[in-house]
């Protein structure tokens, strides 16, 4: 089982059946299918360092996050993410592992619950998750859903 440490914690993975995998994928295109308009502007997310091409690329961020929650809503985005980090397991003070909860385990904390949730996706879907080299319809959906919380971070 895939173990990391991520802001001082340990956390492991388990791998899904491969139905659940495919469960799980069929949810996260689902999910970001509306925002696949705006997917080239997030592409220039993962490779630009450019202060105006950056700026660009938040706003069809921001495009593509207003899509997907127009047409989902808030909670179906924060439902996946929970669902996809509840998957991982924390290792607590006493030594045993433990699975997560959203709400419990990152109170105030969201830059490590996405760190975890890139780790469960490493685990779960290898290359289909792998940043600016992922390709295919799985991917793209990915780099929707996996920077709808980051957005704000890369505005400032």
């Amino acid at each position: 089982m895939p173990e990391k440490k991520i802001a001082g914690a340990e956390y492991r993975v388990e791998p899904l059946a491969a139905k659940d995998a495919y469960l799980l994928l069929t949810e996260i295109i689902r999910l970001a299918g509306p925002g696949a308009k705006h997917l080239p502007g997030l592409m220039a997310i993962l490779s630009t360092t450019d202060p105006k091409e950056r700026f660009l690329a938040d706003v069809a961020a921001f495009a593509a996050c207003s899509e997907v929650i127009n047409v989902h809503g808030a909670s179906a985005f924060v439902d996946l993410k929970q669902r996809v980090i509840s998957t991982a397991q924390v290792k607590r003070p006493s030594g045993i592992y433990d699975h997560l909860d959203l709400e419990d385990d990152f109170c105030g904390d969201l830059e490590t619950a996405e760190k975890v949730f890139d780790f469960v996706m490493e685990v779960q879907f290898g290359n289909f998750s792998a940043g600016s080299e992922a390709n295919g319809p799985v991917a793209l959906a990915m780099i929707i859903v996996r920077n709808i919380f980051r957005i704000q971070k890369s505005a400032r």
